[in-house]
């Protein structure tokens, strides 16, 4: 006799799938992360504002970046705000203040991971099955992208952002879409509040907006969606006071709450409206549709026209010279390249969107199409830029999981009258998720490559740690490194840098590479280094392209890394692999 699944049930299937993938990380992990061997210079960012935090300027100010003028930054509140808390936690059990920051960001990230395998399987759970909950486990524990940034070791907002995104679809995905508005409201509020975290969630928060919108046109007793609108206005604007762009962002900053987001929170707070409004004229449903794409496009383009540089992203604030310097080079702001890349990052979404579409012709639903296709967008969107994969899994997994439950083979799991067609293409769509991620595994060897580096720094094949010991042995100082190493600088001494991989700083990367890429006599680089009262050079034997001159003249970075004589410099042996040179 087939054992009953229950919901909790399936819950409690979940939590042990992801205890046992989480806990195989932690093992694997945990020397790196005890050591602060990180791959991503964002999380070594992170843990620097909250090593450097004061009263007086907070959590978005830096005072030894950008020497010596410090730099303002935008690096998620509410994410800082959880591991700082967790981080005082630790201390007060007698841990370290640098172990506590280390393990309470890596293990916030390990908590995100959980909590939202649990937020999808209850959305799932809703609307779909049991069985399909644990699946939904299943997808997310063989995302190759996911657990690009859901590692121990990966400090970042990435994972953490997706949480009130899964919890906001388990409170729309109601049983039966039952009339609730304290889950209305909770679930506007989540949407805000992952706005609030990064506004990089923008196109998942319209995605969940407009399937509750259409939810209440095709099934007018799921309650009217004003709590949601209220939910999401409240949290924005509490955001907005709380958190405001920092003093050298404008107030219409994308990359920050900001007015662009207030507005963005006020036009969809309206298209929601007006989803009631269309139920209360009982306008047939085609019509009501046909209104609401009408709204959607006018308020699309109010946002774009009233927003300054609103196409432009964050690459509006790059000169052309640091978009192939140093943007361009960036890991996770490229496209996929490798066949292994492309195999992971789009064979879930796509199977997912196909499946959930036809499921949704199928039954008519209007939800499930849109889900369908905000899947669809999203595999283009993780497939052209690589940071946006974890989000791409994430409405993967559910519309996998949602289309899955649908089926008539995966329904009848324990009847063989199924027909023998439906049965292969059941045990197809379940056998993909493993398919992703050791047919990856595969091509990448193949390809001679590690499986899916989603590090944001370029490979070295130096190690910093081996430089410690005489870099905190010197003097305090202004060090001028490679930008890629700057925040891992920063985090292990009390050096002071120029730049590191942050956006905003444009100025310090500028006169980095200006710097690094000199070449004889050195007469800008001489005035430079006064200008920034630099006091040390450090390189890796290695030297990155984007540092060379792409001359036949040799750059300063290839002198240094080669321990050439610079007559304005003087030389230190440091190791093997490292040099460092003093201004004299």
């Amino acid at each position: 006799m087939p054992i009953t699944l229950t919901r909790n049930k399936a819950l409690f299937a979940v939590i042990l799938i992801m205890m046992a993938v989480l806990g195989r990380n932690i093992a694997s992990q945990a020397a790196d992360l005890s050591s602060a061997n990180l791959p991503n210079p964002d999380s070594y960012y992170k843990l620097v504002i909250l090593k450097d935090y004061t009263p007086e300027t907070g959590f978005q100010f830096i005072a030894r970046d950008n020497a010596p003028y410090g730099s303002w930054i935008h690096w998620s509140l509410p994410h800082t705000w959880t591991i700082w808390q967790l981080h005082r936690g630790l201390m007060a059990f007698g841990v370290e203040k640098e172990a506590a920051l280390l393990w309470a960001g890596g293990g916030l990230t390990m908590l995100s991971m959980l909590l939202l395998a649990l937020f999808l399987a209850l959305a799932v759970a809703n609307v779909g099955s049991p069985q399909a909950a644990i699946v939904s486990a299943l997808a997310l524990a063989s995302s190759p992208p996911l657990f690009g940034y859901g590692q121990l070791v990966q400090i970042t907002h990435h994972i953490f952002m997706l949480v009130p995104l899964a919890a906001a679809a388990a409170c729309f995905l109601r049983r039966e879409f039952r009339l609730s508005r304290w889950q209305d409201y909770i679930g506007g509020a989540l949407l805000g509040l992952a706005l609030w975290i990064s506004p990089e969630t923008m196109p998942l928060v319209l995605a969940l907006a407009a399937m509750r919108a259409v939810i209440r046109l095709q099934h007018p007793l799921s309650g009217s969606v004003w709590p949601v609108a209220v939910g999401l206005l409240g949290i924005l604007l509490i955001g907005w006071l709380v958190d405001p762009p920092p003093p050298t962002f404008t107030a219409w900053a994308l990359d920050h709450i900001s007015l662009s987001w207030l507005l963005f929170g006020g036009l969809l707070s309206c298209l929601l409206l007006h989803a009631d409004s269309c139920v209360r004229r009982e306008l047939p449903l085609l019509r009501s549709m046909q209104e609401q794409i009408f709204a959607l496009v006018l308020a699309a383009m109010c946002w774009l026209l009233l927003v300054p540089d609103a196409l432009s992203g964050p690459t509006g604030l790059i000169p052309d010279e640091l978009r192939v310097l140093w943007y361009g080079q960036i890991k996770e702001l490229k496209s996929v390249e490798w066949p292994s890349e492309w195999l992971a990052y789009l064979l879930l979404p796509l199977i997912a969107a196909v499946m959930l579409g036809c499921v949704a012709w199928q039954n008519r639903s209007l939800w499930m199409l849109v889900l369908a296709v905000s899947t669809l967008i999203y595999a283009v969107l993780g497939a052209t830029h690589i940071r946006m994969g974890a989000a791409a899994a994430f409405i993967s997994a559910l519309a996998f999981s949602i289309g899955l439950s649908k089926i008539r083979a995966f329904i009848s799991l324990h009847n063989s009258n199924t027909p023998l067609r439906e049965q292969f293409l059941c045990a197809f769509l379940i056998l993909s998720l493993p398919l992703q991620v050791y047919g990856a595994m595969g091509l990448s060897y193949f390809e001679n490559r590690g499986f899916l580096n989603e590090g944001g720094k370029e490979s070295e094949s130096c190690n910093l740690s081996d430089a410690l010991p005489v870099l905190n042995s010197i003097p305090f100082g202004t060090v001028l490194t490679n930008p890629n190493l700057g925040p891992e600088l920063l985090f292990k001494t009390q050096h002071r840098i120029i730049a590191g991989n942050y956006h905003h700083n444009v100025s310090g990367l500028i006169d980095s590479f200006k710097l690094l890429r000199s070449i004889e006599p050195d007469k800008e680089a001489k005035a430079l280094m006064k200008a920034r009262d630099i006091s040390y050079i450090l390189s890796c034997t290695e030297v990155l392209g984007s540092l060379r001159s792409g001359r036949n003249d040799k750059a300063l970075s290839q002198r240094i890394a080669a321990a050439e004589i610079v007559d304005w410099l003087s030389y230190r042996e440091v190791t093997e692999d490292w040099r460092l040179y003093l201004w004299r």
